[in-house]
Order: C-alpha cells, then structure tokens, then sequence
C-alpha cells in the first residue's frame, strides 16, 4: 500500500491505526505517516485523532516498540 493512497483515505487511515496497536510495533514509516496525518489530512476524524494519539500514548508507555 502506498503512502500516498494512505494519506487521502479515512479508512485506510483507521485500518493503519488498528493494524498499529494489534500488532504492537510501529515502524519510522508508520510514525511519519500518523504524524503527517495529524498534521496535513483534512478534515481528520475524531476517532482517527483518538486512535492516532492513543499509539503515541502506547509507545511512551512502552506498549509498542
């Protein structure tokens, strides 16, 4: 899957974040990729915000590696 489709669909967005926190670890590109979205998708969703800032909780925790 490309970046740049990733970046222009919602569900593929909700899709990433899912496989993220099931899978456990987050790669360099997964991080670019959810904080470019944060960032540059618009309109982002309130579930996609709250999945999104969930990972970046999970991993200060240590939750993901």
């Amino acid at each position: 899957m490309s970046y740049s489709r990733l970046i222009n669909s919602h569900s593929d967005l909700i899709t990433e974040i899912n496989r993220v926190l099931n899978e456990g670890k987050l790669t360099s590109f997964d991080e670019k990729y959810f904080l470019d979205a944060m960032l540059y998708y618009q309109p982002i969703t309130q579930e996609a915000l709250i999945g999104i800032a969930k990972i970046f909780k999970n991993l200060q925790s240590g939750k993901l590696r």
